[in-house]
């Protein structure tokens, strides 16, 4: 007769898979752009250029729309990791995105 798994067992394989589709799907497909993308994008490029973006939100420029609605935090994550891997940047935050994940899921299933 064959031997059951543990539940925990059961959720490390699950996890385990998860995390290897993940990667996989990752090292197939790569970073993937959405269009809203380039607002965040645009908005950590204004965040590396100066701090002018604090005062002003360029609304006499195209700038402003890169400015004024997405939060901060995305563009601080962009910024973030353009600092650290220059052009290597977007594979930097989907990593950072698929920690996130694997952290959140574990939150909600363990």
């Amino acid at each position: 007769m064959p031997k059951r798994l543990t539940e925990k067992s059961q959720t490390i394989l699950v996890f385990s898979l998860l995390v290897a589709v993940k990667i996989v799907g990752l090292a197939v497909y790569g970073p993937i752009f959405l269009p809203d993308g380039s607002n965040f994008i645009n908005f950590a490029d204004i965040i590396l250029q100066n701090d002018s973006w604090l005062l002003d939100i360029g609304i006499e420029h195209d700038l402003w729309m890169a400015t004024s609605f997405p939060a901060i935090g995305y563009p601080l994550v962009i910024m973030v990791a353009k600092i650290i891997a220059g052009e290597g940047w977007s594979w930097l935050v989907v990593g950072f995105q698929l920690g996130l994940s694997m952290v959140s899921t574990l939150f909600v299933f363990v």
